[in-house]
């Protein structure tokens, strides 16, 4: 909610225009800032929008999907919502239409919600991964089922606002003089619907960025214990002759062996030989498994930094929120 105006001139018969105009020029710096932003937003998700979509087409992993709807839903806030909020803020006093004021108003919490969950389901699924291998993965079947859940939801979450939001009155700070913006409606202006709503809104993200913050703490456990169990292994199989644990491993490893080898070279393998060919085999399976865990882990570092970024940057406006809110309660008991 945008605060009266100070230090006006006294003796001027100020309009609504003026007083508009004057607001407005306080917040140049935001407007920049936003526009900047839209605009940065817009290309770089462009650009991730045309790589995981054209380029790499031919590569069905859920991480690509998940990539590839977080950049929807970022690039459709930055062409949908950047410009509303530029809107309302070059409109401080005199932001009159209330159709629009709703809509934007709920397609801007839909479009945090649904980046909050898809967040939320990516770091289930670095945990489950990473941490539970050998359990049942998502597939890309179930991730498209996911979003579907996820935007079903979002909808119904950002329904309220079509009923808080409206013809929100401000003061000016000229006495007889007041403008209309883009924030709770007048008639909730004494219930607790406007900052109930919030909070609730509130405590899912909390609640959603503390469970990513433990999913992706147990990740990065597991993460160092993998890297150290794998210096390990590369050591004994570098510095250590091969010897079989088992007999029936060895068994079973011979047999793999004369079938990757042709007949005639295989016959002529002594005991030294195979046991060598064994031992390199066995080597190129751990460093096989290496490469393919170690892309796995990238590719998990890659979504968390878009986690730790989407949180950052919903930190200011989260906590400023909750300072309002704070600030209206106190308010309303004195």
């Amino acid at each position: 909610m945008f605060t009266p105006l100070k230090d006006l001139p006294e003796g001027k018969n100020w309009t609504l225009d003026e007083l508009n105009d004057r607001k407005v020029h306080l917040l140049i710096p935001v407007i920049i800032f936003i526009s900047i932003a839209m605009v940065i937003g817009t290309i770089g998700n462009a650009l991730v929008l045309y790589v995981n979509i054209l380029v790499l087409k031919l590569r069905n992993s859920t991480h690509r999907y998940f990539i590839i709807f977080l950049a929807l839903a970022d690039i459709t806030f930055c062409m949908i919502g950047d410009p509303f909020v530029i809107g309302v803020l070059t409109h401080p006093y005199k932001f009159t239409n209330i159709i629009a004021c709703k809509s934007f108003r709920a397609f801007t919490y839909f479009n945090a919600l649904v980046s909050v969950l898809v967040l939320f389901v990516i770091a289930l699924d670095r945990y489950r991964r990473i941490c539970r291998p050998y359990g049942n993965q998502f597939s890309i079947k179930s991730i498209n089922a996911i979003f579907g859940i996820i935007v079903f939801i979002s909808i119904i979450l950002s329904i309220p606002c079509f009923i808080m939001y409206g013809k929100n009155t401000v003061e000016t700070g000229i006495a007889n003089i007041t403008g209309i913006s883009c924030f709770p409606d007048d008639i909730h202006k004494n219930t607790t619907f406007p900052i109930g709503y919030s909070m609730f809104f509130y405590s899912i993200f909390i609640v959603l960025t503390v469970s990513m913050c433990v999913l992706y703490t147990l990740v990065w456990c597991q993460v160092r214990k993998h890297a150290n169990s794998t210096k390990m292994l590369d050591l004994s199989y570098t510095n250590k002759p091969y010897t079989s644990t088992s007999t029936e491993e060895r068994n079973v490893m011979e047999m793999n062996l004369e079938r990757t080898l042709p007949q005639t070279q295989s016959k002529v393998l002594d005991g030294k030989d195979l046991a060598r060919c064994i031992s390199m085999k066995t080597k190129g399976n751990i460093f096989h498994n290496h490469s393919v865990n170690a892309k796995v882990i990238r590719v998990s570092k890659t979504l968390f930094v878009v986690t730790v970024f989407f949180v950052l940057s919903f930190a200011p406006f989260f906590f400023s929120r909750i300072n309002k809110i704070s600030r209206q309660r106190t308010n309303r008991k004195s």
